[in-house]
C-alpha cells in the first residue's frame, strides 16, 4: 500500500522547463499556478501572498481516527491568504503609480523620500536593487508617509510592542 507521500509524489505536476519567468527588476508579471495533479501553467499576474499551513504528521490534534488524515492533503496542507500583505501590495502600487494623485507619484511623501525612491529605481546604478527590495522600503514608506486617502479602509498593521510590564521596566 502506498504512502500518502508516494501517491503526493506519483499524482505531483511536472517541474517546469524554465521556472524564472519575470524579470528581478520589475513588478511580477506572470507566475506558475501549480495544482496537485495538473500540469503548471503559467498564469497572468502577482501571485497573491499566502502560506500552507500543515498539521504534522504525528500531532493527532483534532483527528479522531487515522482514517481522517487522508482526507487532509498533507503534503500541501490548507493555504491561508495574507490578505492584510495582498492589500498593502496593491495600496503600495497605486501610491507608486500616483492612482489618487493625478499622476504624480509617490503621493505625500517628502522631496527627500522621492529623491531616494528615485535613486534606488534608477538604472544607472552600478548594482540595481531588485523590485522586491524597492517594494520592502516603499511599503514602510507608504505606512509612515503616503497621504492618509491610501490608508482609507485598510486594516491596521499589527505592532510588536512589549507589554505594559516592559514598558514599566524601560525596555
Amino acid at each position: 500500500m502506498a504512502t500518502a507521500k508516494q501517491e503526493y509524489l506519483a499524482t505531483s505536476p511536472a517541474e517546469v522547463d524554465s521556472p524564472i519567468i519575470n524579470s528581478p527588476f520589475i513588478e511580477p508579471q506572470y507566475h506558475w499556478q501549480i495544482e496537485r495533479g495538473k500540469p503548471p501553467f503559467k498564469a497572468e499576474g502577482r501571485r497573491r501572498a499566502s502560506y500552507f499551513y500543515r498539521v504534522p504528521e504525528h500531532a493527532g490534534r483534532g483527528r479522531k481516527k487515522k482514517d481522517q488524515l487522508r482526507l487532509i492533503d498533507t503534503e500541501k496542507g490548507e493555504q491561508v491568504e495574507l490578505d492584510l500583505v495582498n492589500s498593502i501590495r496593491e495600496r503600495v502600487r497605486d501610491w507608486r503609480h500616483g492612482a489618487h494623485s493625478g499622476g504624480i507619484s509617490y503621493d505625500g511623501a517628502s522631496d527627500v523620500t522621492k529623491e531616494l525612491l528615485e535613486l534606488w529605481r534608477s538604472e544607472d546604478r552600478m548594482q540595481r536593487l531588485f523590485f522586491a527590495q524597492v517594494e520592502a522600503a516603499e511599503t514602510i514608506i507608504f505606512l509612515v508617509e503616503a497621504n492618509k486617502i491610501y490608508h482609507q479602509g485598510l486594516q491596521a498593521v499589527p505592532k510588536d510592542e512589549p507589554g505594559l510590564a516592559s514598558k514599566a521596566a524601560g525596555f
